[in-house]
């Protein structure tokens, strides 16, 4: 049994034989990585799917020597193709060679359900419940879990609580055994992580200590059987691992060529003379103040990208909430990310606060669950999202610390579907038509400039 992707519980795409995979297409790869990480990816048209990923193949060693060995992981029998960011997509390695091989021993002699009419009802109740949020607010992580580890054991744990307990959201008695769901779904995490942390030649997943905090209090480290003990999984040297056909990591970095003598052509490293210069003072115009006002945006117009309406206005800004009731379905998800976006490039926010509702529970879980990818995603900047769930909130604003409010008549959402996804302007915002609203700045705080 290979490495494990779980993405969803409900529908499943299982590659068997994942060894003999063959890649042609380099943009292959490209479309799995998307898929993997969000959920869909851009083939002449968007595909969504809910559906997970299985890779499933055969270890031809011994688990022992594999553990053991400095020149080689369990990931080895992987297509050359599947590079770091393949594997880190991986939510969990399940170990396949715990589980005993089948045979008529284990078929019951009692009534059963047929796969395809368990996996009708499966689907059936699956698909009416989220547990994503509730699954998170109850895993105490510890420290050492990051972005797609955390992601990676809640998924986990939320769709076992699904398999195990069908029908609703688990009950509190139901609930007494999710610790031992939790070190499941943290070692098969682990699993993969300490194959990356073998295989890459710095210490970028060096935090494969992943564990939890019981009910005690107390945290609990979670191992992986096979390397409990093992200093070549563990505490690698970091050799450049064989991994088939791929070229290694130093392969793939030519080394630079040496260069001797002077950098400088030969007549600019002989005439070494100073260079007499003269200060030119040039006044530039004193930048225009931002004024308080309402700009119309007439529907169908271009050229308002998030930039060219709030950029100015949020200049210095460390702390920004954005009040909008409609931040749920994909296109305002993203519309909100494109925001986040231009907090990044600001450079001075640290904190983000989005403040907005949901219809119902299975609503907020699945947005909870998209707006904890773009969470993670700003921790790598420095940025905290903060997410607000206020059932009676109606007005629609953006307010920051540095004295600016910007009321906004119809959202974050004020652009235009293009009729093609393949139209200049589907990407970019200052080209892509507008629907009609208002935007109105107001300054809280006194012009610094003009005290």
């Amino acid at each position: 049994m290979g490495p494990y992707s779980i993405i969803g519980f409900w529908d499943v795409i299982a590659f068997d034989e994942v060894a003999g995979i063959k890649v042609k297409d380099p943009g292959t790869i490209q479309i799995l990585k998307d898929y993997m990480a969000n959920g869909h990816f851009n083939l002449a048209a968007e595909v969504i799917a809910p559906a997970s990923l299985t890779f499933v193949g055969n270890i031809d060693d011994s688990i022992e020597q594999l553990v053991a060995s400095e020149n080689f992981d369990l990931c080895r029998p992987l297509p050359k193709e599947f590079d770091l960011a393949i594997i880190h997509r991986f939510h969990g390695y399940v170990p396949g060679w715990e589980i005993p091989p089948n045979s008529s021993k284990l078929l019951t002699d009692h009534y059963g359900l047929i796969t395809d009419y368990l996996a009708e009802a499966f689907h059936h109740l699956f698909g009416k419940v989220n547990l994503f949020a509730i699954t998170k607010e109850r895993a105490k992580l510890n420290n050492q879990h990051e972005g797609r580890d955390e992601a990676g054991v809640i998924k986990t744990v939320a769709g076992l609580c699904k398999l195990l307990h069908p029908g609703g959201t688990p009950s509190d008695e139901e609930f007494e055994e999710f610790e031992e769901y939790l070190e499941y779904a943290i070692e098969i995490r682990r699993r993969v992580k300490e194959q990356l942390n073998k295989r890459k030649s710095d210490d970028e997943f060096a935090n494969i200590n992943l564990g939890y905090i019981n009910t005690k209090g107390e945290e609990v480290i979670v191992d992986c059987p096979e390397s409990k003990g093992v200093a070549a999984t563990l505490a690698p040297s970091r050799n450049t691992l064989d991994v088939g056909d791929q070229p290694s990591l130093s392969q793939q970095i030519s080394a630079p060529q040496a260069v001797s003598g002077s950098l400088a052509p030969p007549e600019v490293a002989r005439e070494s003379k100073p260079v007499e210069t003269s200060t030119v003072k040039v006044e530039t115009p004193a930048p225009e103040p931002l004024r308080e006002g309402e700009l119309r945006v007439f529907h169908g117009d271009r050229g308002y990208s998030f930039s060219t309406l709030f950029f100015d206005h949020l200049q210095g800004a460390k702390k920004i909430v954005v009040e909008d009731p409609f931040v749920r379905t994909k296109h305002q998800l993203l519309n909100f990310l494109r925001f986040c976006e231009m907090c990044v490039e600001l450079a001075t926010v640290d904190t983000i606060t989005l403040v907005t509702t949901c219809e119902h529970e299975y609503q907020k879980g699945q947005t909870l669950e998209q707006l904890d990818i773009i969470a993670q995603s700003l921790t790598e900047h420095g940025v905290e999202l903060k997410i607000q769930f206020k059932d009676t909130l109606h007005d629609r604003a953006i307010r920051s610390d540095n004295g600016w409010v910007i009321q906004l008549g119809r959202g974050l959402d004020i652009y235009l579907a293009p009729d093609d996804w393949f139209e200049v302007g589907s990407n970019n915002y200052n080209l892509r038509k507008c629907r009609e609203t208002t935007v109105t700045y107001i300054r809280t705080k006194p012009d610094p400039e003009n005290k």
